[in-house]
């Protein structure tokens, strides 16, 4: 996407394909890094630094169904058969001395029965 110097830089959409027939599925995105002997690539999705303001959030989420379960987000990681398994880490960020710290919140759904938040331990 195109910078800019005094306005706001250009964007970059990617939108799989649409479909308007019954009981079929509309186009898949995927964002894969490559395989490797030693060791695969990474998959980095970040905004950058602002020095003035805020930066960049970074939103995972899926659509909302009509008449159906919407899509589910699932955050894991690979197994391992020789070494630890990678981690998944959750953490908000610090702030200056003058403010407070990020808060980390998990809420489970509304519905006819709440959803609910379970936290397992291997």
């Amino acid at each position: 996407a195109g910078q800019a110097t005094s306005g706001i830089g250009g964007s970059i959409v990617v939108s799989s394909g649409a479909t308007q027939a019954d009981n079929k599925q509309a186009g898949d995105i995927v964002l894969q890094s490559g395989a490797g002997q030693e060791s695969s690539g990474a998959v980095i999705i970040s905004s950058s630094d602002s020095l003035l303001a805020s930066s960049g959030h970074v939103s995972v989420s899926t659509g909302a169904a009509d008449t159906a379960g919407s899509g589910s987000i699932n955050l894991t990681t690979g197994d391992s058969l020789s070494a630890q398994a990678g981690d998944i880490i959750l953490a908000s960020g610090s702030s200056s001395a003058t403010s407070k710290g990020a808060n980390v919140q998990i809420t489970a759904g509304d519905g006819r029965d709440g959803g609910n938040v379970n936290i397992l331990s291997g």
